[in-house]
C-alpha cells in the first residue's frame, strides 16, 4: 500500500506480495468516498473474491449398524447358580 497516497471508491489497485499479484477493488471507504492514506493506520476488511464459490457440504456418513455382540452372554437355557 506504500505506492498509493489516496484511494477512492471504484479504484482497482494491484499489490505485489510474495511474487504474486493481488488485484483489489475498493468498494467502500470511510469517512468519505475518497481518503488519503499517507502516514495513516488503516483498518481493512476483505469481501469474498468475486470468483469464490462456497464448498459444498456433504452430509456426514451414516454410522454402520453393528451386529449385537454375544460376548458376556450365557448360552440359551443356561441358568447361573445363585449363592445364598
Amino acid at each position: 500500500m506504500r505506492n498509493f497516497s489516496c484511494l477512492t471508491v471504484g479504484d482497482n489497485i494491484m499489490v505485489a506480495y510474495n511474487n504474486k499479484k493481488y488485484y483489489i477493488d475498493i468498494i467502500e471507504s470511510k469517512p468519505a468516498p475518497a481518503i488519503s492514506i499517507i502516514e495513516t493506520d488503516c483498518e481493512v476488511d476483505f469481501a469474498p473474491p468475486l470468483d469464490y464459490k462456497e464448498p459444498e457440504r456433504l452430509p456426514p456418513p451414516a454410522a454402520p449398524v453393528a451386529a449385537p455382540s454375544s460376548q458376556g452372554l450365557f448360552p440359551l437355557g443356561y441358568f447361573m447358580p445363585l449363592e445364598c
